[in-house]
């Protein structure tokens, strides 16, 4: 079954058939970041376990937790606020995706990834 990673993976792979490259990145991280906050109400309301439903809450207090950063303006803002211009927090967003998605592989690991879905 495809889980929020699935969706992160295709928004990095292909941002454009996501978002309107002409906006900046900053833009860019805003409207994935809306587009997050759908996926997990979707889920929510529809009573969907899936380890993801409250990933940006739980990606916040992560940042919170290993680096200090504030997010009570969510981790976007966050990411946005640490990174010297959006072009590097559109990057240090996916890496620390990655570092987070590490750190929690044993939620994920009986969940199906499917990732041609």
């Amino acid at each position: 079954m495809p889980n929020v990673y699935d969706y992160l993976d295709r928004v990095r792979r292909c941002p454009g058939m996501f978002f309107d490259l002409r906006a900046g990145p900053d833009e860019q991280l805003f409207r994935l970041e809306a587009n997050l906050q759908g996926y997990s109400s979707a889920l929510l309301l529809h009573g969907i376990d899936e380890p993801g439903a409250r990933f940006l809450v739980e990606f916040a207090w992560y940042l919170y937790s290993t680096r200090g950063w504030s997010g009570s303006n969510g981790a976007i803002r966050a990411i946005l606020e640490h990174s010297g211009t959006a072009d590097e927090a559109w990057e240090e967003f996916w890496r620390l995706v990655a570092e987070y998605r590490d750190a929690e592989s044993p939620r994920f690991q009986d969940v199906d990834s499917d990732e041609d879905a």
